[in-house]
């Protein structure tokens, strides 16, 4: 099956956090700003192409909603995601769209796995699982930025201590410091460490808030 059409390739809740909060640091790094942010128990993410997602964990078993832009063949009116994943309003900034807005995809975390799914993910929920496409991206987006050349076990380490709700300002700037690709030649610009540690740190008490599930 299609990563965009497959349930099992989208991570865990505490996946999709880390993986949005690592992209938002790499972005903030380099003066771009996601969309969305975290609350005290929701993520908001919106790729700025017409896809976004929603995780809502104030609830036993996390709600999932998603909207993606290169899915919209069975599109979802909100009362079937409401109605089938038992909610009375739709979660975070989806709470805001009309009622005539459709969705693409939605399901319940029961602990192991996403279940009474709706739709399909796309792919603005399955890459928030793929490392590759994640350290990618964070790669071209430090690399057009600096104009030099990154260290991409260091943005794999910073990643993974992400997941694990744990590092520290050495790992934030290992990960975001580049190199020019000539000796004689200088970057054109240096990421922001403290925009990158500040955002990860909006991150942290929802990221905590999932390890302790």
């Amino acid at each position: 099956m299609n990563a965009r059409h497959d349930w099992s390739r989208v991570p865990s809740p505490s996946v999709l956090v880390a993986a949005v909060a690592f992209s938002a640091a790499v972005y903030r790094a380099v003066g771009l700003t996601l969309r969305g942010g975290s609350g005290p128990a929701t993520l908001e993410y919106d790729d700025h192409g017409g896809s976004s997602l929603v995780l809502d964990i104030s609830e036993s078993e996390p709600v999932l909603v998603v909207i993606d832009h290169d899915e919209r063949q069975e599109p979802l009116p909100q009362d079937t995601v409401t109605t089938t994943l038992g909610l009375t309003t739709l979660p975070g900034m989806y709470a805001r769209h009309d009622p005539a807005t459709t969705y693409t995809g939605a399901a319940r975390w029961n602990g192991s796995h996403w279940s009474r799914t709706l739709g399909v993910p796309g792919l603005v929920a399955a890459d928030r699982g793929d490392d590759k496409h994640l350290l990618a991206d964070a790669s071209d987006a430090l690399g057009e930025f600096t104009e030099g050349e990154c260290d991409e076990v260091a943005l794999r380490t910073l990643l993974e201590a992400v997941r694990a709700g744990d590092w520290d300002e050495d790992t934030v700037a290992a990960a975001m410091r580049c190199a020019p690709y000539e000796d004689d030649e200088e970057l054109a610009a240096a990421p922001d460490l403290r925009a990158a540690a500040d955002t990860l740190n909006e991150y942290r008490p929802l990221l905590r808030l999932m390890l302790l599930r």
